[in-house]
């Protein structure tokens, strides 16, 4: 794994390529701290240069990823208590709220942080009381879920 900087637009495609290519990289897989790194990289270069792009199979594997634990989590009590809730904002954009009782994040109080590029760009994430709380510009769903995946996966 060689990883670099992210300087350039080259860059910000070269890294996006890749974490595309090892999305799906779990705990334990060799992929997995590479995906991590590129991913806290990718995140710093696009806080000060452009609103995340997410391709469109990037998109599914998340989506599909979030069906997989959803159904993990599912136990005829889980589901009934606050479960997952994602839904549109009019400013506009997207919120999701994700139990986190049962996983490793469950302990976990992350204070509220915004991230405001401009009044098109932006995201907020807040954990607390066993609560994910995401929000984000309407480019911003797919950010906000791998996010979440990373907190339940790493703790983190």
């Amino acid at each position: 794994m060689v990883i670099k900087p992210i300087r350039t637009a080259a860059n910000y495609r070269t890294a996006l390529a890749r974490v595309e290519a090892i999305f799906l990289a779990q705990p334990g897989d060799p992929e997995f701290d590479e995906l991590d790194v590129l991913t806290t990289l990718i995140e710093a270069y696009e806080s000060h240069h452009e609103p995340i792009i997410y391709p469109r199979k990037q998109l599914d594997s998340i989506l599909n990823w979030l069906h997989a634990w959803y159904s993990s989590m599912c136990d005829d009590e889980w589901e009934f208590r606050e479960g997952i809730k994602i839904f549109s904002t009019s400013n506009p954009g997207w919120s999701v709220e994700i139990n986190l009782e049962g996983t490793i994040a469950e302990e976990i109080s992350i204070s509220p942080i915004l991230t405001k590029n401009s009044n098109d760009d932006w995201h907020g994430i807040l954990v607390e009381n066993g609560m994910f709380i995401g929000s984000g510009d309407p480019s911003k769903l797919a950010f906000l879920l791998t996010r979440f995946k990373t907190l339940v996966e790493t703790g983190r």
